[in-house]
């Protein structure tokens, strides 16, 4: 139903989606039946990729996001991490960066995370450090 309303993503309804639905009873099975979707208060697109030259809806009606950081191990790349934060904060989403894997750094590593968690706690973010040993 919602594929024939001019709807330009894959997929019309997102994870976060407050809807409407009626129960339709078919050879003895109840099927919920979704016959609106409320005003969302944001979306998150993966706007980078398209299949079919429509967007990928992700999920909407965000209030909080995580990001895992890592100094290696694989690596957080800087690009990636601002990319992230430039996108929450374009769609109003509060974002608190995880400083994962805290207990594998030497003292070297140690202090460059900690001087990444300086420079964002500066700008407003939150930032937790955290290992699988104190989770």
């Amino acid at each position: 139903m919602f594929r024939l309303q001019g709807i330009k993503s894959t997929n019309p309804i997102a994870v976060g989606d407050k809807v409407n639905f009626e129960l339709e009873a078919k050879n003895n099975t109840q099927t919920g039946v979704i016959n609106q979707i409320e005003e969302r208060k944001n979306i998150l697109l993966e706007n980078w990729l398209t299949y079919q030259n429509k967007l990928i809806l992700v999920a909407s009606n965000i209030n909080q996001v995580f990001l895992f950081i890592t100094r290696d191990n694989p690596p957080t790349f800087k690009s990636f991490r601002d990319r992230f934060l430039v996108t929450a904060e374009a769609y109003s989403v509060k974002a608190i960066l995880l400083l994962n894997k805290i207990d594998t750094y030497n003292n070297e590593k140690l202090l460059q995370v900690k001087y990444l968690e300086s420079t964002y706690k500066q700008i407003g973010y939150g930032c937790v450090e955290i290992s699988i040993h104190n989770i």
